[in-house]
């Protein structure tokens, strides 16, 4: 069972996770050793653990996870919208259907299910004993403060800390709160609701400056399109601001076993069309007196995430760029570079002749009016069968036809 399979079975489980949460999770399980031990706690009907347990089965990894739960509605304060229908089950129900959940889909024989509260079942571990611990029990200010207080002992150096929900204002007041006092720091997962403790100050810019506008379903859409792309693809990106991005697209390489490398195109520097936040960051390297602020933000994330080997920087124009590539040599071109009509046109005529037949053209906020203008230029969005809309994406197939269509307006 692959990762794509995930959505077709998740009606069966109760759950809040995004496909950014689905996809990060997944792949947090290739950063573990091979004989790995995982506490989650609050397990509910069992889809994180299923996720987590098919990406130890894909990474090669003979780990265990141990599921904390009472599973009696208590450690999910925060998603009374689930519980209202899982508090009507009675007894053990909602362990019954969590167990049946397991043995469906062949994971029950990598778990092991405590049934008891958070704070009961840590003395059970001996301190620096795991390598991971997934955070998603009750979401109250106070249980969250005390889950990671309690646990955090347990991880081992260099090993993962990590929960979900860090958009619900209880969660990350209690886990801002908890770094504070422990001199570490605690970022968001790019395009995902999930927190990790990074524990090094030099990084604290890092992961929360990620792009505002790369929303979850963009994220989510990015890692799935990797999936399309041949064993060894080469991927470009036009406009890669601080990497979340270049790192969705990195997970989903790493998710699908492709081999790829990644260049990403940008010069780093303040455009007059960018969104206000974007133009926030480079006015905070301005006061900075580092107008390098942004780019160094974009290495620190690229380097957090563990991304660098695949990735090159070519810190030029659009334009300049192109002229560094043979014709169609390139799988997936992500277009997210300046928005005015002018500049899109551009990076099409630059950019089209270098991808292959059969290769992708990503258009990133496809819902802007002069990227469409800009779009539509060459192409019409009528184009069925060559065209899959997603969030506010629009990814066109280079084929016979699409080029001959090109090669017309563009004449």
């Amino acid at each position: 069972m692959g990762i794509g399979s995930f959505n077709g079975v998740s009606t069966k489980f109760k759950h809040t996770l995004s496909n950014g949460d689905i996809g990060s999770l997944y792949t947090l399980m290739n950063d573990l050793p091979e004989k790995c031990k995982i506490v989650e706690i609050g397990s509910n009907r069992g889809y994180s653990t299923l996720i987590m347990s098919k990406g130890l089965e894909t990474f090669g990894k003979k780990g265990i996870i141990y599921c904390i739960d009472p599973w009696g509605g208590t450690q999910t304060a925060g998603e009374g919208h689930i519980w209202i229908t899982e508090g009507a089950l009675s007894g053990d129900g909602v362990y019954d259907i969590f167990e049946e959940n397991m043995k469906e889909y062949n994971v029950f024989d990598k778990i092991k299910p405590m049934k008891m509260l958070s704070e009961e079942a840590v003395s059970h571990f001996e301190d620096k004993s795991l390598d991971m611990v997934f955070i998603d029990g009750d979401h109250s200010y106070q249980s969250t403060y005390n889950d990671i207080s309690i646990w955090y002992p347990k991880v081992k150096d260099g090993g993962i800390m990590c929960g979900h929900d860090s958009t619900d204002q209880n969660v990350a007041v209690a886990a801002s709160t908890w770094a504070n006092e422990n001199n570490t720091i605690i970022l968001g997962e790019p395009g995902t609701s999930l927190w990790k403790v990074v524990g090094n100050e030099r990084f604290e810019m890092s992961l929360a400056d990620l792009d505002p506008k790369l929303s979850d379903s963009d994220f989510g859409h990015l890692i799935f399109s990797m999936d399309m792309l041949p064993k060894k693809p080469l991927v470009v990106e036009i406009g890669s601001h601080v990497g979340a991005s270049a790192i969705a697209m990195s997970i989903g390489m790493r998710l699908f076993h492709k081999e790829g490398q990644m260049t990403c195109v940008d010069i780093w520097k303040c455009m007059e069309d960018v969104d206000i936040n974007i133009r926030n960051q480079y006015k905070k390297g301005k006061a900075l007196k580092n107008p390098d602020y942004v780019y160094e933000l974009f290495q620190s994330n690229i380097y957090l995430s563990g991304f660098t080997p695949q990735i090159t920087t070519m810190r030029l124009l659009s334009k300049d760029a192109a002229l560094k590539f043979k014709d169609n040599v390139i799988d997936y071109l992500f277009i997210d570079g300046t928005h005015t009509e002018e500049a899109v046109i551009e990076d099409i005529t630059s950019w089209f002749p270098k991808v292959k037949i059969g290769g992708y053209i990503n258009f990133h906020d496809y819902n802007f009016p002069n990227v469409r203008k800009g779009f539509c230029r060459f192409f019409s969005d009528k184009m069925k069968g060559y065209v899959n809309a997603a969030s506010t994406m629009f990814t066109l197939k280079k084929t016979e036809e699409v080029k001959e269509a090109y090669e017309i307006r563009n004449g």
